[in-house]
């Protein structure tokens, strides 16, 4: 799957006329305002945010989420680990640094069934297409820091993917709108 413009997201039609550049979407509070919505909307059928919790932690507090803002979070996070291009080896895919990010502001996805997600990355040699299987996300992200790594988890095992697309910015920016303070 191609990730989406910004502004856009993967199989929510906002307009059909020539997208518009990033510095008039975010001009537009009516269309913000809509965003939300419209991702709880089309994750509603397919039953993403009530087969994941979706939380975090972050400014020093638990990241308390409503049911629009989880669907937002969970579009994004999961757009972002499937921009990812590279994946690390096994000495940067520890336990201790899942352990790491939990400790720190992170974004955390838990599914009550394994998810598989296609994407294509490397961790030497050319890109190839594969499949991820997981049932638990962490991204280590906060208003004012990208992560280096986003983790994956399945039983024991963990997985590590980085170089994302931009749509880890628009991560950022959401949780930029929901977390309040320094």
């Amino acid at each position: 799957m191609t990730a989406a413009p910004l502004g856009r997201v993967a199989g929510v039609a906002l307009e059909t006329r020539t997208p518009l550049g990033a510095a008039r979407v975010k001009h537009s509070p009516r269309r913000r305002a809509l965003l939300p919505w419209l991702l709880m909307l089309a994750t509603a059928g397919s039953g993403a945010v009530q087969a994941a919790e979706v939380g975090g932690w972050q400014g020093g507090r638990p990241l308390r989420l409503g049911a629009a803002e989880q669907a937002q979070v969970l579009t994004l996070a999961l757009e972002a680990l499937r921009s990812s291009t590279y994946e690390a080896d096994a000495t940067v895919a520890t336990a201790e640094r899942w352990t790491r990010a939990q400790a720190g502001p992170h974004i955390r996805v838990n599914f009550t069934e394994p998810r598989t997600v296609a994407l294509t990355a490397t961790t030497t040699g050319p890109a190839r297409e594969q499949q991820v299987d997981f049932s638990e996300l962490i991204i280590p992200i906060s208003p004012t820091r990208l992560p280096d790594y986003s983790l994956v988890r399945s039983g024991d095992r963990v997985r590590a993917f980085a170089k994302f697309d931009r749509g880890i910015l628009e991560l950022r920016a959401v949780l930029r709108m929901l977390v309040r303070g320094p």
